[in-house]
């Protein structure tokens, strides 16, 4: 695709009060199990289970946990606040510490800022141990307010990508909480909304381990948003990962490199 990613557009229905969160799984098949959880039950964010960055480009890491994460009450909210001038929004962005893995199923239930310009992330990304240069990241959700959700895959390494949907949905992401999945095989890409499929694509290219990545930035200034809290932030309730036990093995599992 000579590194420019295509767009296409849908319409996403869901069922009508969705599931319960609590019976969140992932999909059926092989006995699953966890390999990484935060509930973010404790009083302050794990630095044992993220590294906390800044999103900004005057960066100081010193102060990001302080000033733009916040855990309370089980959920952490990644804060957008602007600097002293008023008009540039800061955001972070927090990094699995040590925590990276190929294939499997990752899920996060999220309820998205009411900031239209920010943009609320949960990724996989991917990068080489030499230079550190980014391989593949894949979105698990990529979300605007209100009701726009979109999944993409990036591979800059090699200049391309799958094509990004962009899909729509018929309530208010900001107003509650929704389940973001995503099913990764060695030959497949599966994405669910609120426990429901709504994408499936094939790839031959991802099969390195990826980290998790939370994040939010912002387009623009912003400056055009009202009615949003002074700190607009995106609120995550959990982010957890599953590992399928008992699949059979294939040559993608010895390969250490996107070819």
């Amino acid at each position: 695709m000579n590194g420019r990613i295509l767009a296409l557009t849908a319409v996403l229905t869901v069922l009508p009060n969705g599931l319960r969160m609590c019976d969140a799984a992932p999909p059926a098949g092989a006995p699953w199990k966890m390999t990484f959880s935060d509930e973010f039950s404790q009083p302050d964010l794990s630095l044992t289970k993220w590294i906390a960055k800044p999103r900004w480009i005057d960066r100081n890491q010193s102060n990001v946990v302080r000033d733009y994460v916040e855990v309370n009450n089980g959920v952490c909210r990644l804060l957008a606040r602007k600097g002293e001038d008023g008009q540039r929004w800061r955001t972070p962005q927090l990094i699995s510490r040590g925590f990276q893995q190929k294939y499997g199923y990752f899920e996060a239930r999220v309820r998205i800022s009411r900031l239209s310009a920010l943009t609320n992330v949960l990724a996989l990304i991917s990068r080489d141990r030499l230079n550190n240069r980014r391989l593949f990241y894949i979105d698990v959700f990529h979300a605007h307010y209100p009701n726009q959700y979109l999944t993409r895959v990036g591979m800059p390494a090699h200049g391309r990508g799958h094509p990004e949907l962009s899909q729509t949905t018929p309530m208010d992401l900001s107003k509650d909480y929704h389940l973001y999945g995503l099913y990764w095989t060695p030959n497949e890409l599966v994405w669910y909304f609120d426990g429901r499929e709504v994408r499936r694509v094939k790839h031959t290219l991802l099969r390195r381990p990826a980290r998790l990545q939370l994040v939010t930035w912002v387009d623009g200034h912003g400056g055009k948003d009202t009615g949003v809290p002074k700190s607009p932030a995106m609120e995550v309730d959990y982010v957890r990962v599953y590992k399928q036990m008992g699949r059979t093995p294939d040559w993608s599992d010895w390969q250490d490199g996107v070819q």
